[in-house]
């Protein structure tokens, strides 16, 4: 059931507008935040999960893996973050200091640890050393591509995405003409 819009420059992401579209279920006390969103990859930032947990609603988001760098080298996952110490860990075991920027987001730079390390040819190209970036609510996307590849997780949205997105696409086609928008 589709419960608002909000209609947005064409050159607007659609989790622009995420937390707006679910105002309602935020901000109606006899619900107390619970409830259940499901949104393909755009609505799956870490600034919207971040938003659905700390509102008490479940998300059927789907969220972006993270990138595998080019050439098999070891993606983000081979690395270990941990938060609250905030340091990361490479696969040889070295951990370095995460570096905080003013917007909360940080990175972990492995220069020195590189020069030598034997596992540096599976791990980056870069003659500077291996660099992790880390998001603002990195927490909120490791638990979101958690869930997501759990196998129950995955079959209620596809259960339920794809009934969306072709309910929509039936609107767009066919006798409505809204793919065939006039200009004069």
């Amino acid at each position: 059931i589709i419960t608002d819009t909000i209609v947005t420059p064409g050159n607007t992401a659609d989790g622009a507008v995420a937390a707006d579209l679910i105002a309602d279920l935020v901000n109606d006390p006899e619900r107390g935040g619970d409830g259940e969103v499901f949104g393909d990859s755009a609505y799956g930032t870490g600034e919207f999960q971040q938003h659905l947990e700390d509102n008490n609603i479940t998300s059927g988001c789907k969220t972006q893996p993270v990138a595998t760098p080019a050439g098999g080298l070891f993606s983000k996952e081979a690395f270990t973050i941990d938060l609250n110490n905030q340091t990361v860990t490479c696969p040889n075991q070295v951990s370095v200091t995460i570096r905080r920027h003013a917007d909360g987001a940080g990175t972990a730079r492995f220069q020195r640890a590189c020069v030598r390390c034997p596992k540096r040819a599976s791990c980056t190209n870069s003659t500077s050393g291996r660099t992790i970036s880390i998001n603002a609510n990195e927490e909120a996307l490791a638990t979101a591509r958690a869930r997501n590849r759990d196998p129950i997780w995955r079959a209620r949205y596809r259960a339920t995405r794809p009934q969306t997105e072709c309910k929509l696409a039936h609107r767009m086609r066919g006798r409505h003409c809204a793919r065939n928008a006039r200009v004069t």
